[in-house]
């Protein structure tokens, strides 16, 4: 399940599609006709962005988040603040990538935990960085043993 357009999501949805899994895209209405990557099998469009999170984060078994901007980070700290409030089963949290990700861990270990202390220092736990597919799935699979 993705937000059904191009780069990362077009890519996700593509290995669903061609493996003949469920292919799903998800988005919002902008006043303008939708538009979904060519391989989005189901597309759902909503008006408010706190339905369309609902719909994308209930049914997840995992979280992989890629580089990206005010969206992304908005969809990542939902999910973890909902795992870090017990309000969600916790899941694997995946960030692909150290250059993005780990100047973001730095802040939250510096400010949100030593400075600040408005996080536990074992929040971060909730996420792990990755740089490459094998060890994305490997955290994916060694969680569900």
């Amino acid at each position: 399940m993705t937000g059904g357009g191009t780069g990362i999501m077009e890519a996700a949805n593509k290995g669903a599609f061609e493996m003949g899994g469920d292919s799903v895209g998800i988005n919002m209405r902008r006043g303008i006709k939708e538009s979904y990557n060519a391989y989005v099998k189901k597309a759902i469009s909503f008006n408010f962005p706190f339905t369309r999170k609902l719909i994308i984060t209930a049914p997840a078994k995992a979280f992989v988040f890629f580089p990206g901007g005010f969206g992304t980070m908005h969809q990542l700290f939902e999910v973890l603040t909902l795992m870090q409030t017990k309000k969600m089963e916790r899941i694997p949290v995946i960030l692909f990538g150290h250059d993005f990700w780990g100047p973001m861990h730095k802040f939250i270990k510096e400010i949100f935990v030593h400075k600040f202390e408005t996080i536990g220092d074992e929040d971060d736990e909730l996420y792990q960085i990755v740089d490459n597919v094998d060890s994305a799935i490997g955290l994916i699979k060694d969680f569900r043993k």
